[in-house]
């Protein structure tokens, strides 16, 4: 067992540091940044090309986020090898709990790429095309930047609510 250490204690902190950093991340676009720049939008546009196009910030939210889901495997991989069975790990509230908050970070992960990070670059590109004359945006593209950012700003609240139900499932799993 003690050569278990090691590797537990890499891949644990990978998971939990990894998941602080996912979720935080999540929250802050979330809850603060997308409805910054909704409300001071179109002039937000430079701000999220600097965001999105030259840090990136979708890429690295997706690096934490599968870095995190997969130590979370490792760990998962572990526990289950202990267990014996998925049905024996599984079988236990602490293993239930721990599957449950594995599916909804999975989830999440897959949710947060293809629904959210995607979504953002495309929204980011089409304004970036779309708002390089000078003087006001057409209404057309003001009607098409509301809608993406409205569907944006509800995707995002699926991936954070995805993402907070792991974390409730995976640090409450001791007391199931």
């Amino acid at each position: 067992m003690l050569a278990a250490d090691p590797y537990m204690l890499v891949f644990r902190v990978l998971h939990i540091v990894g998941g602080v950093l996912w979720v935080g991340s999540t929250f802050l676009l979330t809850v603060f940044v997308a409805r910054a720049a909704a409300a001071v939008a179109p002039s937000s546009g430079p701000m999220l090309h600097q965001l999105v196009v030259e840090q990136k910030v979708t890429k690295v939210i997706t690096g934490i986020a599968i870095t995190t889901v997969a130590a979370g495997g490792f760990v998962y991989w572990h526990d289950l090898q202990i267990a014996g069975s998925l049905g024996d790990f599984v079988g236990t509230d602490f293993g239930l709990a721990l599957t449950i908050g594995g599916a909804l970070g999975i989830t999440a992960m897959f949710w947060g790429i293809t629904q959210v990070g995607q979504k953002i670059e495309q929204m980011v590109a089409f304004a970036g095309g779309a708002l390089t004359a000078e003087g006001s945006p057409p209404a057309e593209v003001v009607t098409e930047m509301d809608r993406r950012g409205a569907q944006l700003r509800r995707n995002g609240a699926i991936d954070l609510l995805l993402q907070l139900g792991a974390v409730i499932a995976m640090s409450t799993a001791r007391y199931w």
